[in-house]
């Protein structure tokens, strides 16, 4: 029997929330897998992940929770929680604080402008370290512009898409030929690259061009790509931050942000950067109804024209544990 993907979440490291979400000093609530969560920034400006609901009473402290330096307050009766250790630092009307009382908090990493939980099934540390991002100079690059869904889907059917080379044009209206397609793991990483003949409509001309995507998987939650197309009048560069986190065993949060180098004629960056978030939008709610509707075959009639499917889900093997896949094969 081939690999068949558990329920449970893969492990890895999962976007909460993008850093200009959050600024100093504040508290806001998040659900993902299956779980309340508080994110909140200390206001020296270290961010922070918590389980959401008090070990006193239970309030949810993303609902009217505080913060104070690097403490969490609770809105209920005003318990402070250390934002380092997640301990109870301070109780009001007493010297004294509770020895056991404390929340739970998530391993926190933050880059490109994202912040990043670390999902263990155990509560275990990061076993891998995510990887660092090129930085973006923003008198050269636009500002973010971004799109979202919840869908209801399994995360792995929709990370298993990123390989999937004879959809593209069975599905997509961007290209009509079968992309050449390259993947190569490294580690907990896989990065693939997509040589697809794109047609010129969508950025206003006729005609086709070849647009290489190279994309970089980071576990089964994000996906980092690079982009480069050169029109024959202007080469246009694309850097596309896409993430899947789960909400729950049947839901995915699917956000994405893209940035465009400018262009020497300013109206022309703006033009160029809606279209490709445009067509990106319809490109995804294209694969939508298929991921919301599959099902996964752990022994799929694959053929020589589907890509690096199978080379897939050997990688993707490293985010479960064996008594898991175990478990969800039988």
């Amino acid at each position: 029997m081939g690999f068949v993907p558990p329920s449970s979440f893969p492990r890895g490291w999962y976007l909460v929330a993008w850093s200009d979400e959050l600024a100093p000093g504040q508290a806001k609530p998040a659900r993902y897998f299956g779980r309340d969560l508080v994110v909140f920034r200390t206001d020296a400006g270290q961010a922070r992940i918590a389980d959401a609901h008090c070990p006193h009473l239970g309030a949810h402290l993303g609902h009217g929770g505080v913060v104070t330096g690097d403490r969490i307050r609770c809105p209920f009766h005003k318990w402070e929680f250390d934002g380092a250790s997640g301990r109870c630092a301070a109780i009001p009307f007493t010297d004294r604080v509770h020895p056991k009382a404390a929340l739970r908090l998530w391993h926190v990493h933050e880059e490109a402008g994202m912040i990043l939980a670390w999902f263990h099934e155990e509560g275990a540390a990061p076993s891998w370290d995510f990887p660092a991002y090129e930085a973006l100079d923003d008198r050269q690059w636009t500002a973010p512009s971004e799109v979202s869904w919840e869908i209801r889907a399994h995360v792995y059917d929709i990370t298993e898409n990123d390989v999937d080379c004879a959809h593209m044009p069975a599905v997509h209206d961007f290209t009509e030929r079968l992309p050449a397609t390259e993947a190569r793991v490294e580690g907990p990483l896989m990065h693939v690259v997509m040589r697809t003949e794109v047609t010129l409509s969508t950025f206003g001309r006729k005609g086709t061009i070849e647009a290489p995507a190279h994309t970089t998987k980071v576990g089964m939650g994000l996906l980092l790509v690079k982009q480069t197309i050169d029109t024959g009048r202007m080469t246009i560069d694309f850097r596309t931050i896409g993430t899947f986190t789960p909400i729950d065993e049947d839901h995915v949060h699917i956000r994405a942000r893209h940035r465009v180098k400018k262009v020497p004629v300013p109206f022309m960056t703006g033009m160029i950067q809606k279209n490709y978030s445009d067509t990106f939008k319809e490109t995804v709610e294209q694969d939508i109804p298929i991921w919301e509707n599959k099902i996964y075959r752990d022994q799929p009639a694959l053929f020589v024209t589907d890509g690096p499917i199978m080379r897939f889900r050997e990688w993707s093997r490293q985010f479960y544990s064996e008594d898991a896949i175990e478990a969800a094969a039988k």
